[in-house]
């Protein structure tokens, strides 16, 4: 493991900027289904940012992120803390709920047309109604979030000229 100092290694750079653009893709493939020719995209995307999340999940808890700034503000500290819990959160809740609004429609839900997951919960409109809704709300979230986020990077590299950015894009600290 790196010492803290030496930014964000090149997995971590990886599987942030990976999951950056799958998510947008993501976000784009449900809103302009049409254009992609259906759902099946906007659904494969999701099994595979949900593996890709807990895969990074697991990097997290065993190679830390580098330490905020030390000029920065306790509140902004705290707000970034609070920013990548958010993120984690809304990244593993995203997917679970499009699942759970599949499994309670009774569909099969396919990964690129490779594997099937068959519906095992048994049909319920009102509960696949009440988790569309949660994904969609939860989608607008994430867009509330991305647009922090940044925001955040950019007071980082043009009001604070602090390495935060760069530290994301080069892994220098």
């Amino acid at each position: 493991m790196s010492p803290p100092d030496q930014g964000y290694g090149t997995v971590a750079r990886t599987l942030h900027w990976l999951m950056a653009v799958l998510l947008m893709l993501q976000w784009l493939a449900g809103e302009k289904s049409r254009l992609f020719g259906g759902m099946s995209l906007h659904f494969s995307l999701g099994l595979t940012l949900m593996v890709l999340v807990m895969m990074r999940l697991a990097w997290r808890i065993t190679h830390p992120a580098p330490p905020p700034p030390a000029a920065a503000p306790r509140w902004e500290r705290l707000a970034a803390r609070g920013m990548h819990y958010a993120w984690y959160l809304l990244m593993l809740a995203l997917p679970i709920s499009g699942i759970l609004n599949r499994q309670l429609r009774g569909k099969t839900t396919s990964w690129f047309g490779v594997i099937d997951f068959p519906a095992w919960l048994s049909p319920d409109k009102y509960w696949a109604h009440q988790m569309e809704e949660l994904h969609e709300t939860l989608a607008s979230v994430f867009l509330v979030l991305l647009a922090v986020h940044v925001a955040a990077a950019l007071k980082h590299q043009f009001i604070d000229r602090d390495q935060v950015l760069g530290s994301m894009l080069r892994g220098s600290g």
